[in-house]
């Protein structure tokens, strides 16, 4: 990803990214100052896909070293109205996370269609709870077996 940049998104991004989504879709009111307002339904802005060919590659020149998938993931994953905000440090539930990996194993690594058996979960949340988890038992697994190998050797 050449020119991209990682980092802390400011303001004044999130804003940029907010009255381009509201001047490409008339599916957002631009009365809020701090961002857009949903005014239909998400099934039916879901099936227009307001967003033309190239809108995330354009807006992404406009924040000078985000390349258009970052963009495009800070606009589904964080800004978007539509998901429901949830304190950061909210945790999983049990159930979200035997919907999740059961899932998983059926849709693959399908995110977003595993995401929307998640309500108020974003495709990023989906998918970076998924790797933790994965992350964390092979942790586990690791210290056990390390522990196994000791008590063997003694």
């Amino acid at each position: 990803m050449r020119g991209s940049r990682g980092g802390f998104w400011t303001e004044a991004e999130d804003k940029i990214i907010f009255e381009a989504v509201a001047n490409e879709s008339s599916n957002y009111d631009t009365t809020n100052a701090t961002g857009a307002t949903w005014k239909k339904e998400h099934a039916t802005w879901k099936k227009q896909q307001p967003f033309r060919k190239g809108f995330w590659t354009t807006l992404s020149k406009r924040l000078n070293g985000r390349d258009s998938k970052q963009t495009r993931d800070r606009w589904f994953g964080i800004l978007n109205p539509i998901i429901n905000h949830r304190p950061k440090k909210t945790s999983w539930t049990d159930e979200e996370d035997i919907i999740l990996f059961e899932n998983q194993q059926i849709l693959g690594n399908n995110w977003v269609d595993i995401q929307k058996l998640l309500p108020g979960r974003s495709r990023i949340e989906t998918k970076n709870r998924y790797y933790s988890q994965i992350r964390a038992r092979s942790r586990r697994l690791k210290r056990e077996y390390a522990k196994t190998i000791a008590l063997n050797l003694k």
